[in-house]
């Protein structure tokens, strides 16, 4: 993509109040908060980031959250498009203007510096927007799992139908994102395919601690992508 081509930016509603709140806060308060986020271990959640450093922020955890997110969705942007920070800061700021998101001027030259700022914490931001990236690249990304447990009556064949028997089933409920939506697969399980998916989820939590172990002897961070 040539430099001087803008990128086909839209900002979502849901970032906008973010980009608002990272121009209003203090000098102080904004240091903090690139201080403490510099700080933090990476990780694909922006909940956990958030998590890391609101005990020693003096923003609203909401606020917070907001913009830890918004900076997500812009590391993420910056790794689909294969720009530069400065180019896309350069792109969002000018969408923001056009948008009415924050005002032209001082305003906006103090968004300018502050995304830029942000986005340039390889360690927190960065690594964690390439981690996620790695993880949504993915066809198929786990969101959620439930079993639905159900008794089923075996009946006679006569006219009268009576229970002569019953069976448990297990139905297996997997929420997963493709394509950007949210699909769900449903499979039947009885008994010995609980204890079958038992052991290959226990097996593979062993593989992780091993995994784990092996990461911290070499050195290597850890990219945390636990948000439970």
């Amino acid at each position: 993509m040539p430099a001087t081509e803008a990128l086909l930016l839209s900002i979502p509603e849901r970032h906008r109040p973010a980009l608002r709140t990272l121009v209003s806060l203090e000098q102080e308060s904004f240091d903090l908060l690139k201080s403490h986020l510099a700080a933090a271990e990476p990780t694909t959640s922006p909940d956990v980031l958030t998590s890391a450093v609101a005990r020693d922020v003096s923003i609203p955890i909401g606020e917070l959250r907001a913009i830890v997110t918004a900076l997500f969705s812009l590391a993420l942007t910056r790794e689909q498009f294969r720009v530069s920070t400065a180019r896309l800061v350069r792109d969002v700021t000018l969408r923001a203007t056009e948008d009415g998101i924050v005002p032209d001027g001082e305003e906006v030259e103090k968004l300018k510096q502050r995304l830029e700022s942000l986005l340039s914490l390889d360690r927190s931001v960065g690594v964690s927007s390439k981690a996620l990236s790695i993880q949504l690249a993915h066809e198929h990304v786990f969101v959620s799992a439930q079993v639905l447990s159900d008794i089923r009556p075996v009946f006679s064949g006569n006219e009268q139908p009576e229970v002569l028997a019953a069976m448990i089933v297990h139905n297996l409920r997997l929420e997963v994102h493709a394509n950007d939506e949210h699909v769900t697969f449903i499979a039947a399980l009885d008994s010995s395919d609980l204890i079958a998916l038992r052991e290959v989820v226990e097996r593979a939590i062993r593989k992780d601690a091993t995994l784990r172990r092996t990461l911290e002897h070499s050195g290597i961070a850890y990219v945390d992508d636990s948000s439970r």
